[in-house]
């Protein structure tokens, strides 16, 4: 595989940009242009203790951004661009924790809970539970969620063999609005991860930020 180095992002960089990654024999290794406004529409990111794994991570952002790979919200409206600078932070945070502890978020282990995204559930529960300065349970999810969004990129580009959580299949009566029916209640299929942040962490609305 080849590894470009894209200089200049104007008016046709982002059509280079897609073409790039179209070509499975191409590598995009990095985006430079002098005018930094260009680049506001890819949030990168950087530690440059880790490059390895910041280049791996701004891959999956760019994959992200070509595709607009994202779930609608409930009003059947695309994810706008505010929503891949969430997934940055979100990324930045794993990142950082991933550099502090030295784990290479790509590692496997025979034992479930000694995998790094089960690690990092452990670490965001005990963000939630702290005295001072806790997050909230639902920024924790979130987090949480993207990082597991993050592996499923990974195992469709065979970055990695496997992911490491499953899924299983659950069903939901959908909601009726609080209206009294004799009719049954519509069931949902949904699916659902193993590596979630239990509800019996959510805190008090007093306590969260």
């Amino acid at each position: 595989m080849i590894n470009i180095v894209l200089i200049g992002f104007g008016y046709w960089g982002p059509n280079v940009e897609k073409n790039i990654h179209a070509n499975k024999d191409l590598n995009l290794y990095s985006i430079c242009d002098y005018k930094e406004d260009r680049l506001e529409k890819f949030p990168q990111i950087f530690n440059f203790e880790n490059l390895e794994t910041s280049i791996e991570f701004n891959r999956f952002l760019l994959d992200k951004f070509l595709e607009n790979n994202f779930n609608v919200n409930s009003n059947g409206q695309e994810v706008t661009i505010g929503r891949i600078k969430s997934l940055r932070n979100s990324l930045i945070k794993f990142l950082n924790w991933l550099t502090a502890n030295q784990i290479n978020w790509k590692d496997h282990h025979y034992l479930k809970y000694e995998l790094p995204i089960y690690k990092y559930r452990n670490y965001l529960i005990d963000e939630i539970k702290r005295v001072d300065s806790p997050i909230k349970y639902s920024t924790a999810n979130t987090n949480l969620g993207d990082v597991r969004m993050l592996y499923e990129w990974a195992k469709s580009k065979n970055v990695i063999e496997e992911l490491p959580f499953s899924y299983q299949i659950i069903y939901a009566p959908t909601s009726n609005n609080n209206r009294i029916s004799s009719r049954a209640p519509k069931i949902k299929k949904m699916l659902s991860a193993d590596i979630t942040i239990p509800k019996k962490y959510i805190q008090p609305s007093s306590k969260e930020l």
